[in-house]
């Protein structure tokens, strides 16, 4: 429910500014935040997009709205080409959409791809207009050296951390992972990878290992994707670039990270990020990115 409640956060900005908004929702998944989006506001006129059809009629399942309400409209198209014509809408939701864009049209780096997916935004916005976006985000300092110790498994239908590590620097593309595929085969050459062992790497690459043990259990689909790309400076300043390549100015009127429920219960224990070389705990860091641009031009 984390999704509703940063939308609406977002959304009580629409309530001076916007009378009867235009909303659209890009890849609506389940539709429960654009039903949620529909309740909250019957004046706007709410439309969700997803390009897959089961998606879809998950969509047209769950946004059943209460009698006489008829705001949610469904499209089923891609999110890579907008049907929808230019300056159409007051406030725009890329909710967990943007590092899908860049996972499986720009192969885990940032291209051609992903520009295109954010200028279109820009193009579909009204002046005034609000683009929310909440994605995956680095942490401040990326680079920044940590250890991550592999601990064991807590939980009966825990992923073995020892095992999970080994396969994903190796299954793992959109970073180069050789530097810790070679720290791991030399500690199995001497017989000391497992549980205790500690692996030198990047914060930003522990934070992905770290984010991607906590859904081990869908790992075939999971590998496939990056989940941060930047920090949320810097993805600011992505976007806001993009933006003005098509004439759109903006001015970010909302940011804040945060460290989603459920992550820190997966992870602690089985994969432990400390800082390099000395005792002190780094925990996970709050990657969930919420922010909101306003077009002023």
């Amino acid at each position: 429910m984390e999704k509703v409640a940063d939308v609406k956060l977002c959304l009580k900005l629409l309530r001076e500014p916007f009378i009867r908004p235009t909303i659209l929702s890009l890849g609506a998944g389940t539709g429960k935040v654009e039903r949620q989006i529909a309740i909250d506001f019957p004046d706007a006129t709410v439309v969700a997009i997803d390009l897959s059809l089961p998606m879809i009629e998950e969509i047209q399942r769950n946004a059943v709205l209460p009698d006489q309400q008829h705001n949610l409209h469904i499209v089923q198209g891609s999110i890579d080409r907008l049907p929808f014509a230019l300056e159409s809408f007051d406030l725009i939701v890329a909710s967990s959409v943007g590092y899908e864009v860049t996972s499986f049209r720009d192969h885990g780096k940032l291209g051609i791809h992903t520009e295109h997916f954010y200028q279109q935004i820009a193009r579909r916005l009204k002046p005034n207009g609000v683009f929310f976006l909440r994605d995956f985000v680095q942490p401040d300092w990326p680079d920044k050296p940590v250890d991550l110790h592999i601990g064991r498994i807590i939980e009966s239908d825990d992923a073995d951390p020892t095992v999970f590590v080994d396969r994903f620097s190796k299954d793992f593309t959109a970073i180069d992972l050789a530097y810790l595929r070679d720290q791991i085969t030399k500690m199995q050459q001497n017989n000391r990878y497992g549980e205790h062992s500690v692996l030198n790497l990047p914060y930003s690459d522990a934070i992905e290992i770290g984010a991607h043990y906590s859904w081990a259990k869908r790992y075939p689909d999971e590998v496939k994707e990056r989940y941060s790309y930047l920090p949320i400076a810097g993805q600011q300043v992505y976007i806001q670039e993009n933006f003005r390549k098509v004439g759109v100015e903006t001015e970010i009127i909302q940011h804040y990270t945060y460290l989603q429920p459920g992550y820190p219960q997966h992870v602690d224990g089985r994969l432990d990020i400390y800082r390099h070389g000395t005792n002190e705990p780094l925990f996970l860091s709050p990657f969930t990115g919420v922010m909101a641009f306003q077009r002023i031009k």
